[in-house]
C-alpha cells in the first residue's frame, strides 16, 4: 500500500506476518535526513499503547532503505472494504467506535498528544 509518509509492504520477520513501511525519498534529501524522520516516527510508535494503534517491532536506521517494522493488519484498507462488500451497520458501528476510541487515546490519553492528519478510510498503513 502506500500512505502519506511512503510505502508498505507484507513481510514475514521471524516467523511473523509484518507490515514493513518504507519511508518515500526525493532525489534531492538526504539519506540522514529520511533516517531522522525513521527514528522519529519510531520513537512515536514506541510511546503509543493501545489496542487499535499498530504496535511497532522494529526500525531499520541503516541506509539505503530505513524502515518501520509494524504489526500487520490484515483486510487492507477499509474503502477497499466498503466498495467490496455489503458491510452491515453493526460491523460499521464496531468500525466506528474503534477508530474513534483510537483517535481519543491519541488526543488525551496517549503520553505525547498526537493528531492523527492522515484519517480516512484509504490509508493502507
Amino acid at each position: 500500500g502506500r500512505g502519506g509518509f511512503g510505502k508498505v509492504q507484507r513481510a514475514f520477520w521471524g516467523g511473523v506476518e509484518v507490515a514493513v513501511k518504507i519511508p518515500f525519498e526525493s532525489h534531492d534529501e538526504d539519506v540522514l535526513v529520511v533516517c531522522e524522520r525513521v527514528r522519529k516516527e519510531a520513537i512515536v510508535f514506541t510511546l503509543l499503547q493501545h489496542e487499535y494503534i499498530l504496535s511497532l517491532y522494529g526500525v531499520c536506521l541503516e541506509p539505503p532503505t530505513p524502515c518501520l517494522v509494524l504489526e500487520y493488519a490484515r483486510g487492507g484498507p477499509m474503502n477497499r472494504a466498503l466498495e467490496k462488500f455489503q458491510i452491515g451497520p453493526a460491523i460499521l458501528l464496531a468500525w466506528a467506535r474503534q477508530i474513534a476510541e483510537g483517535m481519543c487515546y491519541l488526543h488525551h490519553e496517549a503520553p505525547i498528544r498526537l493528531i492523527h492528519r492522515d484519517l480516512k478510510s484509504n490509508n493502507s498503513e
